[in-house]
């Protein structure tokens, strides 16, 4: 059962990995159309940005900045949109990027099942009246709380791209009228 979930788990995490990067090489590609020749970096760095072993702790918030910038539609003022979805979201991003090796240590530690207990009911000694129970413990403990921190990233990225493609379609709007 465990080999099927690191299977799905690991599938899923591919499909999404795909559909960010698109999803960033696309806005990254709208906010030229807003701002030509205005950006920092390549349409290509906008997905090879994430790619670059410590780069991604910058590069990609730099692209991302750029693009928020370029799609924020004008201002009298020339004021941007407000940037703390932008903000929060990267806060949370590098937080996971950065605890995500405590995951995969203690996917590690947990590997061997020494969790499992074995009880008998202890009248008849019978396979059947035999049962496991599964304890937590303290790496137990650990691996929820470590599931548990995913959640602010993905609120965060879903409120971060609702918000920019919000900021984009009025941007476009505001160009074709």
């Amino acid at each position: 059962m465990t080999f099927t979930w690191t299977i799905m788990q690991a599938g899923a995490a591919v499909a999404l990995a795909a559909a960010w990067l698109i999803w960033c090489s696309r806005t990254r590609a709208a906010a030229e159309e807003f701002a030509p020749g205005r950006l920092r970096y390549s349409p290509a760095m906008a997905v090879g940005s994430w790619l670059i072993p410590f780069g991604n702790l910058y590069l990609p918030k730099q692209i991302a900045d750029d693009v928020w910038h370029a799609s924020s539609p004008p201002s009298p003022t020339g004021a941007t949109a407000p940037r703390t979805r932008l903000n929060i979201w990267w806060g949370c991003w590098v937080f996971t990027l950065l605890t995500s090796p405590l995951y995969y240590w203690e996917a590690i530690v947990r590997a061997d099942a020494d969790n499992l207990k074995s009880e008998s009911s202890g009248t008849s000694g019978v396979d059947y009246d035999r049962w496991y129970t599964h304890e937590l413990g303290t790496t137990g403990w650990l691996a929820v709380t470590l599931h548990l921190l995913v959640v602010p990233i993905v609120v965060a990225t879903a409120l971060y791209v609702s918000r920019l493609t919000a900021l984009q379609q009025a941007r476009r709007g505001s160009l074709t009228s």
